[in-house]
Formats: C-alpha cells, structure tokens, sequence
C-alpha cells in the first residue's frame, strides 16, 4: 500500500503534463451559417417573326449576282431573238 501512495504523485504529475499539452476545445459551439443568393435575370428574347439581317457574305453574294445577271442580259440582248 505503500508503495501504490509513494506512486500517487508520480502519477498525478504525469497526468496533468499530458493533460496540459492538450488543446483546449471551445466551451461553446459556434454556429456557422451559409446564406444563398439567388440573382433572377429577365432575358427578352427577340420575337420569332423578326426578320434576321443577311450576314455580309450574303450581301456581297447578292450584289455579285446582281451584276452578273445584269452582264448576262446585256449579252442576251445583243444576240438578240432566235424566234
């Protein structure tokens, strides 16, 4: 018996060195909260009957057609009517 109560101080100084190395944890939780934003967008789409703009090769192919018609016609009329 002796011996276990010479220990005892031993013991209790071991334990407080480990106990004193140990982090302390928060006494009270903190709460984390996470809030959401929503952003709502409006998009006006242009209405299906709208008429879309020819694109510049377009353009350019409508123009050169054009002339060529207007050449082959030149060359129509001076070769004139076979009837």
């Amino acid at each position: 018996m002796k011996n276990i109560l010479n220990k005892l101080p031993l013991i209790a100084v071991f334990a407080l060195s480990l106990a004193a190395c140990r982090e302390a944890e928060p006494a009270v939780e903190v709460e984390t909260k996470e809030t959401t934003i929503i952003r709502e967008v409006e998009v006006e789409k242009p209405a299906a009957e709208t008429k879309e703009k020819p694109g510049i090769l377009e353009r350019t192919a409508n123009k050169v057609d054009g002339e060529i018609n207007k050449e082959a016609d030149k060359i129509i009329d001076e070769i004139g009517d076979d009837n």
